[in-house]
């Protein structure tokens, strides 16, 4: 039976069979296992639609108010995330803003994404989540290699079609601009005038399914870089799609929108969480031991059930390694004022 519900707070609950189901996908990453053998083809392809009815009704820019938990870049770490949610609290306790990027490069991304579907979280769109991209790194091979070449490409057809209905930014707490990549010189027409409520309309102007181009602003969120050296707003980014965009864009983004921060995936980070442009700019990367080659820590921000005074940052970060997130065996507080800075192999998280 398909899910019936998905990012949506307000939804009801899934019928019991695939709760119990979607339960039993997460304590098998709390075990460091796979997929469940119950999650068969025809499952996954009706939990998608419903996904995708879900999303359909979700416009294109959420608008979201904390308190809530934000990840960057995931690459298919499903145990890590798994044993995030279960250390940080599962929802509804604990709501989550996930920036995008599910899938390859790491091992499990299949598990990954669908356990970024239940209730009480919010998924926004990355570079990643385009079949464009995807066929020519490990997730379509993935899926072939669990469900055989025919049944693999045509999930991998039900995958992308669902993408396309992500959203691509979010702004939370009426002061933080979020998506996966960045800023776009189109934000500076007069079309998207010097206010957030018509930045927001704009954005929510072209009707899902989003299949976009490499000269619009969907791919510039998607796509664009922070580069933190550099006199013009605007260059053309190394990665062949979008931009690189340098403090001056940030800070005329931010003032013209009545906007204090933006936060942001997209972009490696050695200790997971990256603060450029005096602050003003937050790269956050959620895949410790990244790709399986990578010694770097990962990090994810909580941000506060009201907005700031616009000076000082208030989110709180958390950083972790793979080893010691997968050893930890306690729950960290309710109140994120008494998180440690970062996760120990210790009962009472406390270093």
């Amino acid at each position: 039976p398909p899910l019936q519900s998905d990012s949506n707070a307000g939804n009801s609950d899934p019928p019991e069979t695939v709760a119990g189901l979607f339960s039993r996908l997460h304590n098998a990453g709390l075990q460091q296992r796979c997929l469940p053998s119950d999650f068969t083809v025809q499952l996954i392809a009706g939990a998608l639609a419903t996904a995708k009815s879900v999303l359909l009704a979700e416009p294109n820019c959420l608008q979201l108010a904390g308190p809530i938990v934000m990840f960057g870049d995931l690459h298919g770490e499903f145990h890590s995330l798994v044993k995030l949610i279960e250390v940080l609290g599962r929802p509804p306790a604990r709501s989550y803003l996930f920036l995008g990027d599910y899938v390859d490069r790491g091992p499990l991304s299949l598990e990954t994404v669908l356990r970024c579907i239940p209730r009480h979280v919010f998924v926004l769109r990355g570079n990643h989540e385009d079949r464009r991209i995807y066929r020519y790194f490990n997730f379509e091979d993935e899926l072939i290699a669990t469900f055989g070449l025919t049944a693999g490409q045509n999930l991998s057809n039900y995958f992308n079609e669902t993408f396309c209905y992500l959203p691509v930014c979010a702004v939370v707490n009426g002061e933080i601009f979020c998506c996966h990549g960045g800023l776009s010189p189109y934000f500076n027409h007069p079309r998207f005038a010097a206010s957030q409520a018509e930045l927001v309309r704009r954005i929510n102007e072209p009707s899902k399914p989003l299949h976009f181009r490499k000269s619009d602003f969907i791919a510039d969120l998607l796509w664009s870089d922070a580069l933190d050296i550099g006199v013009v707003e605007w260059m053309p980014n190394p990665r062949g799609c979008s931009y690189v965009f340098t403090k001056a864009a940030c800070f005329n983004f931010l003032r013209r929108h009545r906007l204090n921060w933006l936060i942001r995936a997209h972009m490696f980070v050695m200790n997971g969480c990256k603060f450029s442009f005096e602050g003003r700019c937050v790269t956050l990367f959620s895949a410790a031991d990244y790709a399986q080659r990578y010694r770097n820590t990962g990090a994810v921000l909580h941000i506060p059930g009201s907005a700031s005074d616009g000076t000082k940052f208030p989110g709180r970060t958390l950083r972790f390694c793979k080893k010691n997130l997968l050893q930890c065996d306690s729950r960290l507080p309710e109140n994120p004022a008494d998180w440690p800075e970062e996760i120990a192999v210790k009962k009472s998280l406390i270093r």
